[in-house]
């Protein structure tokens, strides 16, 4: 029993496969991962850190199923091509040998992915209208109803997908059921106006979800775990909401479902944002927690909930009462990967604040690499594999600036068994941050500021507060190397400007 965190470190066992603990990776989508439909080494390194962390499972986000629900230009990996088998191996590979579960979640856009030159599919026949983003204006596509031989061709598809990754060594996979794709487009009463199976009730709106789930077990037998990832609500106040979902999940559980990931919210309605990706303005831990409460009395499967979720103190809370059964990390497993392997050893005032600036969604929407605003070595995983071996000359390493940039400089050098020396001028370290994160809705910046100074005071840097940079100043340390993590002009007039 783990004597910091006894019921977030206690292991859950699922038919066949035990999970080491009650944190689980939220899926990663791979279009900012990757410049192929195929996984490549960047994905491999970027997921087995995650692994390495610590996290019970690892879920590699984003898998299309069947050609109707990719496009040409988002990048994702394609599990019904071929050309796709040994990646998915090769990653399995990696993430089990550090212990965790790998999984793959298994999606098909429908209606909100558009191409020109093909039949965009949806539930139903409609008119799309969106605005690109780009400058361009807004554009217009058609949507057509899915026949039922395409209904059925697609069903297929995710079932023949899941057995390929179990093929590939996966022992589950993740069926993105929410946020407005294509299994939640065919729930929504909404978007779903079709009259016949496939349409009108609860039970014909949920019925391709239900056949997803049946076809799965069919191929993969009855100890493969099939997660399902779903929104508890749809829009606002618009389409499905919680009453509907319990019965979906009664549906779900009944037709063999495993495990119920709980999420908010839809493409189709933007005003769900503050769910889906909740942002710094929200200072909620466990966004959608109520709902997975909820859902929990009406089922005997295990539920899980996502959504702005980084305290391991919250995370042991809502377990030990037995109000969800996991939680699923995303951002802050982003931040800090190693996130459960601290809060395992009771060093949680080492857990790498997640700012919940969306900037490592901002891949996604920008086809950016993935990237983080705290935490450099994402998107480089690679690069940094082998960075932290003892160099061969051990160098002096004088930094001028005491601001974010210089911190984090400072410890990777001193990380890296170099001997550092940082200056600040002013007689506190912090630059900027101490003047940013004055508002009240930005206290993670605070607590990010305050976990950079606590790094540094924790490790052998030397710190000289008071103490502006000179060129007199470099004579006499005479450092091997210099590093200017100074403000740039304008900013330093803004900060002027900010004095009282």
């Amino acid at each position: 029993m783990n004597p910091y965190f006894p019921n977030l470190f206690r292991p859950m066992k699922v038919k066949n496969v035990v999970f080491k603990n009650r944190i689980f990776m939220s899926p990663t989508s791979l279009k900012i991962l990757t410049d192929h439909d195929y996984l490549d080494y960047n994905s491999f390194d970027y997921f087995e850190r995650r692994a390495e962390g610590g996290a019970a499972v690892i879920t590699v986000g984003d898998v299309v199923v069947h050609e109707t629900g990719a496009v040409k230009w988002s990048k994702k990996v394609k599990i019904y091509d071929d050309r796709s088998e040994p990646g998915l191996y090769h990653m399995a590979g990696k993430i089990r040998s550090h212990g965790a579960v790998a999984s793959v979640e298994l999606n098909h856009a429908g209606m909100h992915f558009h191409d020109d030159d093909r039949i965009n599919y949806g539930p139903s026949d409609r008119i799309d209208t969106f605005d690109q983003g780009d400058g361009n204006g807004k554009r217009t596509h058609k949507i057509t109803a899915m026949p039922l031989e395409v209904i059925e061709e697609v069903v297929d598809a995710y079932g023949k997908a899941a057995l390929r990754a179990k093929h590939c060594g996966y022992q589950m996979v993740t069926i993105h059921a929410g946020h407005g794709w294509l299994l939640a487009q065919f729930l929504s009463p909404v978007l779903n106006q079709r009259t016949d199976e496939f349409g009108g009730s609860l039970e014909n709106r949920a019925r391709i979800s239900m056949m997803v789930v049946d076809r799965i077990r069919k191929y993969c037998g009855n100890n493969f775990i099939i997660e399902i990832r779903l929104s508890w609500k749809e829009g606002l106040t618009e389409g499905y909401q919680l009453e509907d979902t319990m019965e979906y999940c009664k549906m779900l559980e009944a037709h063999g479902a495993d495990l119920l990931h709980i999420t908010a919210g839809s493409l189709h309605y933007p005003d769900t944002t503050p769910y889906t990706e909740p942002s710094w303005f929200d200072l909620m831990e466990g966004k959608n927690l109520d709902a997975a409460i909820e859902i929990k009395k009406h089922v005997k499967i295990p539920v899980g909930t996502v959504g702005a979720i980084t305290d391991p103190y919250k995370m042991e809370e809502w377990i030990s009462q037995g109000l969800i059964d996991y939680v699923v990390c995303a951002r802050a497993l982003v931040a800090d990967p190693d996130l459960p392997k601290k809060a395992m050893e009771g060093r949680c005032e080492d857990i790498r604040p997640c700012m919940r600036c969306i900037a490592c969604l901002t891949g996604g929407y920008y086809d950016l690499p993935l990237h983080c605003a705290v935490n450099p070595q994402v998107g480089r995983e690679f690069d940094y594999k082998f960075a932290l071996l003892e160099p061969v000359k051990k160098k002096r390493v004088l930094i001028a600036g005491g601001g974010p940039a210089g911190m984090q400089c400072a410890l990777t050098a001193a990380k890296r068994g170099h001997e550092v020396i940082l200056c600040e001028k002013e007689d506190h370290l912090g630059g900027l941050l101490r003047i940013i994160d004055v508002e009240p809705f930005k206290i993670r910046l605070q607590k990010y500021c305050d976990w950079l100074i606590r790094m540094v005071n924790k490790s052998n840097i030397e710190v000289r507060l008071n103490t502006e940079v000179t060129p007199e100043l470099v004579d006499k340390i005479r450092p091997d190397k210099l590093i200017a993590a100074v403000q740039i002009p304008s900013m330093r007039r803004c900060r002027e400007l900010k004095k009282p």
